[in-house]
């Protein structure tokens, strides 16, 4: 571009394109079906997601079990109450958002672990307390875990053996 003037055209050209593009072109597009979402997400709409639990928690007097919901034939995860030997909060980082995950621990070692995205974990949780006597209840426990966030921040909330147990 040797010439000033094709130079200073073609800046002013550009402009102008760019301008039609913002005032007409981007809002007609914005009405587009299929773009509404990107129209909430712009103007700084929430945008809700319904998320379905995969799994859910249920839990007797003797026992709680994790099972699929989708797939009720796969095996699901059993642990009796009085196998209990340690309980510890946890998060997991999912990249843009934490999980809060609770492991419950055998003495042998084996694990079970259940996490708040699964159904009737609110219940499970508050149930914890009366379940295993002396284990923290998740006012106690749930803002040492959930920050600082993106760190694993791993309680424990619950050991057998250093329980308190009140005589009834």
């Amino acid at each position: 571009m040797d010439n000033p003037v094709v130079f200073v055209s073609v800046c002013v050209g550009l402009f102008v394109l760019i301008a039609a593009y913002e005032k007409w072109i981007m809002p007609w597009l914005l009405q587009c079906r299929p773009l509404a979402k990107i129209r909430g997400i712009m103007f700084g709409e929430w945008l809700a997601v319904e998320r379905t639990p995969e799994q859910a928690i249920s839990f007797y007097e003797d026992c709680f079990f994790v099972n699929a919901i989708k797939r009720p034939a796969m095996l699901s995860s059993k642990m009796s109450w009085s196998d209990v030997h340690e309980v510890f909060a946890f998060k997991r980082d999912m990249f843009t958002v934490d999980c809060i995950c609770l492991v419950f621990v055998k003495k042998s070692g084996e694990a079970v672990e259940v996490d708040e995205d699964m159904a009737r974990w609110q219940l499970f949780v508050d149930e914890l307390p009366r379940r295993l006597p002396g284990c923290k209840s998740m006012g106690d426990w749930y803002s040492e875990v959930a920050f600082p966030p993106f760190e694993t921040n791993m309680t424990k909330i619950y050991d057998r053996e250093n329980a308190v147990t009140s005589l009834s």
